[in-house]
Order: structure tokens, then sequence, then C-alpha cells
């Protein structure tokens, strides 16, 4: 969008208000934008302490059977990132029925 606008300011299709005016919203949400990118790289946005990371499905699902309780903890709260969850009263038997796990997007 920025550089069709500097297109039209160029071509003096537009005048210089007028450019000013659509380009403010556009600086504004890239400004918004690389803040958000510099804080996700230096591991701000979520719990992790570090450079955000991608795994594989086979390597989270080995983190996960790897853990124990307080680490399967912090790993579902980070993943949820903002959003919120509640757990079902359940019956007693073996093992965690996942079924009971309510996501409340944020």
């Amino acid at each position: 969008m920025q550089e069709a606008l500097s297109e039209r300011l160029g071509a003096r299709e537009i005048k210089m208000a007028a450019f000013d005016k659509a380009n403010r919203p556009l600086a504004r949400d890239l400004i918004r934008l690389g803040e958000e990118r510099d804080r996700l790289l230096a591991g701000k946005a979520g719990s992790t302490g570090g450079p955000v990371q991608t795994f594989s499905a086979a390597e989270v699902q080995q983190r996960w059977d790897d853990a124990g309780t307080e680490e399967r903890r912090a790993m579902f709260q980070t993943s949820l990132d903002r959003d919120q969850f509640t757990i079902a009263p359940g019956t007693p038997g073996r093992g965690f029925d996942t079924n009971r796990i309510k996501v409340i997007p944020a």
C-alpha cells in the first residue's frame, strides 16, 4: 500500500497532504508489527525466555512424554498464549481425560 501511495505521489496524482493522511496508519502498523516481531524473537511474548523455536509434532510429543507434571503444565500454558482454560471435574479412574479441558479464547 505504501508503494502504491508513493507511486501516486510521484506521478502527482495525489498531494502530499493526502499521502501523509493515508500513510500515517500504515506507518503506525509497521512500527507496532516490528515491535511485536522483536518481542517474539526475544522470547518476551511467551514464557520461553529465549528466541522463538519451532518443533515438529514428533519433537513436541517426545518433550511431552519426557516431561513431569510441572513441565507439562508450563508447556500447556505457553501453548495457550493469552487464552485461558477450565478443567471440568473428573471421575476417579486411570489417567487424565483431555476432553475435560475447555479452552476459552482471549
